[in-house]
C-alpha cells in the first residue's frame, strides 16, 4: 500500500482592546502550519514509528515592556486497522509563528482549525486523531509619566516684641586731671581747713590725692563740692550728648569712707545734684550714712535718676552735675592721733553717669508651614 497523508493547520489569533478606540490599538496575530506526511510501502509486519518536528517562533513588536510566554502541546495518535500488514512511517512538521503589537496588558484568545486529509493508493482502514492545544499568556508592565506639583504655604506671625534699652556708663567724672572742679562751699575755692584735704592741707599745697577729704565737728561750714558741666569733654567726647541728656540718665556715686577717730557713729552725707542754674530745673538726691567703728574703709553708694522729661527740660549748655560731701565728728570729737579731725575720712571718690546709647528690639515669631501635593498621570 502506498500511503500519503497531508495535514494543514491554520491558527488565527486576533484581539481588539479598548485601547484601539483610544488610539492605542493592540494587535496580536499568530499563524500555525502543520504538515503531516505518511508513506507506506511495505507488505510485511512492521513496527510503527513516528517522528514529529516542531518549530515555534515568536516575533513581537511593542511600545512598552511586555513579558510574553507561550506553551504549545501537541498530541498525535494513530490507530491502524487493515487486512494486510503494513509498515507505516510518518513525519510531521509544525511551524508556529506569533506576531504581537500592543501597548498595554491584553487578554489573549486564540482559535485553531485543523484539517487532516489522508490519501492512500490501496484499500486500508486508517484512523488518526490530532489534537493541538496552543496556550499563549502575556503579561505586561508599563512605564507611566507622572507630573507632580507641590504648593508651599508659610504663615509667620509675630507673637511678641521686646524693646531693650542699651546703656553705657562713663568712667569716673570727678578727677581733677580730667577737668572736674573741687572746692569748699564756704570759700567757693580752696580750703586748708573745715574740711581738710590732702590736696590743700597735707604735704605740698595744691598737690596730692584729690580723693582724700576729712572733717571735724564744724559741719555747718564744712561742705565739700565736686562739679563739672554735662557737656564737658572726656577723652574727646562730651560726658553726655544732648540726645542722651534728653533721653534721661542716672548718676551713681561710690565712696570709700571710714571713721577717722575709729570710734564709730559719725554721720556722713552724700548729695548728688543736676541743675542748669534755675530752681525749676534742679534735681537732687541725698543720703546719710553712719560710720562703723574701726579702721576699715567701707564703700557707700547713692544715685540720682534724671527722667527723660527732666532731661528735656534742662538747658544743655548750662546743665552741670554736682557731688556734695559733708561729715561731722560727734563727741568725743578729739582723739589721740587724730586730734579734732576725728570725723569721717574718704579714700576714694567716684561718680559715673549711665545713659542710653541705643535700643534693641527682639521679636518672637511663630511660624506654620503647610504643603499641598498634587500628582497628575500624563500617560499609561
Amino acid at each position: 500500500v502506498a500511503l500519503s497523508e497531508s495535514i494543514s493547520l491554520t491558527a488565527l489569533i486576533s484581539e481588539i482592546t479598548a485601547d484601539f478606540l483610544a488610539g492605542g490599538a493592540t494587535f496580536l496575530s499568530e499563524s500555525v502550519s502543520l504538515t503531516d506526511s505518511i508513506s507506506d510501502t511495505h507488505v510485511n509486519k512492521v513496527a510503527l514509528s513516528e517522528s514529529i518536528s516542531f518549530t515555534d517562533s515568536i516575533s513581537e513588536a511593542r511600545v512598552k515592556k511586555v513579558a510574553l510566554s507561550e506553551s504549545i502541546s501537541f498530541t498525535d495518535s494513530i490507530s491502524e486497522t487493515r487486512v494486510k500488514k503494513v509498515a507505516l512511517s510518518e513525519t510531521i512538521g509544525l511551524t508556529d509563528a506569533v506576531a504581537e503589537v500592543h501597548v498595554n496588558k491584553v487578554a489573549l484568545s486564540e482559535s485553531v482549525s485543523l484539517t487532516d486529509s489522508t490519501s492512500t493508493g490501496r484499500t486500508a482502514n486508517l484512523s488518526e486523531s490530532v489534537s493541538l492545544t496552543d496556550e499563549v499568556t502575556t503579561s505586561a508592565s508599563s512605564t507611566q509619566a507622572i507630573t507632580e506639583s507641590i504648593t508651599f504655604t508659610d504663615d509667620a506671625t509675630t507673637t511678641s516684641r521686646t524693646i531693650q534699652t542699651i546703656t553705657e556708663t562713663t568712667d569716673d567724672i570727678t578727677e581733677r586731671s580730667d577737668g572736674a572742679t573741687h572746692e569748699c562751699v564756704r570759700t567757693s575755692g580752696p580750703c586748708p581747713w573745715d574740711p581738710r584735704t590732702d590736696w590743700w592741707s597735707d604735704g605740698d599745697y595744691g598737690a596730692g590725692n584729690d580723693d582724700v577729704v576729712y572733717w571735724d565737728q564744724h559741719e555747718y561750714q564744712s561742705e565739700f563740692e565736686i562739679y563739672d558741666n554735662i557737656n564737658a569733654d572726656r577723652n574727646g567726647e562730651p560726658i553726655l550728648t544732648e540726645e542722651q541728656m534728653h533721653a534721661g540718665f542716672t548718676l551713681n556715686s561710690a565712696i570709700e569712707v571710714r571713721d577717722r577717730g575709729l570710734i564709730g557713729g559719725d554721720p556722713f552725707w552724700v548729695k548728688i545734684t543736676v541743675t542748669d542754674g534755675t530752681p525749676g530745673n534742679t534735681y537732687t538726691s541725698s543720703q546719710t550714712f553712719y560710720m562703723a567703728a574701726g579702721s576699715e574703709y567701707e564703700t557707700v553708694t547713692s544715685s540720682l535718676i534724671v527722667t527723660a522729661a527732666q532731661g528735656q527740660a534742662l538747658d544743655y549748655e548750662d546743665a552741670t552735675f554736682r557731688l556734695n560731701l559733708l561729715g561731722d565728728c560727734l563727741a568725743p570729737c578729739y582723739t589721740s592721733g587724730s586730734g579734732y579731725y576725728s570725723g569721717p575720712q574718704t579714700r576714694d571718690i567716684e561718680l559715673t553717669v549711665t545713659a542710653i546709647s541705643g535700643t534693641s528690639t527682639t521679636q518672637t515669631i511663630s511660624e506654620s508651614i503647610s504643603f499641598t501635593d498634587s500628582i497628575t498621570y500624563v500617560s499609561k
